[in-house]
């Protein structure tokens, strides 16, 4: 899932810079607010990869998206928390 990946990114950067990592997802935030306006278009995450018209439009609704609520749900949840869901997740679907 590449949300899942990205957010694993944050994560990951979050503990060797901080401020680099908060810079990120900040942009990531700002990118994923974007998704009304594609939905203004017709635009869905859940379309064929093929259906998008370029690979920032992917990136925002795919990518941005499922990470900034990961890293929301990481700041009300705790991130040992958000990693126990993961974990399971992953586990779940591993196949």
């Amino acid at each position: 899932d590449e949300g899942l990946t990205e957010y694993a990114a944050l994560a990951f950067l979050n503990q060797f810079s901080p401020k680099l990592a908060a810079e990120r997802i900040m942009r990531r935030a700002l990118r994923a607010k974007l998704s009304e306006d594609y939905r203004e278009k017709g635009e869905s995450s859940w379309q064929p990869v093929e259906k998008f018209p370029d690979w920032q439009s992917y990136s925002d609704l795919v990518y941005s998206r499922a990470a900034i609520m990961l890293w929301e749900l990481r700041t009300v949840w705790g991130e040992k928390k958000v990693n126990s869901v993961l974990g399971q997740y992953v586990n779940a679907h591993r196949f």
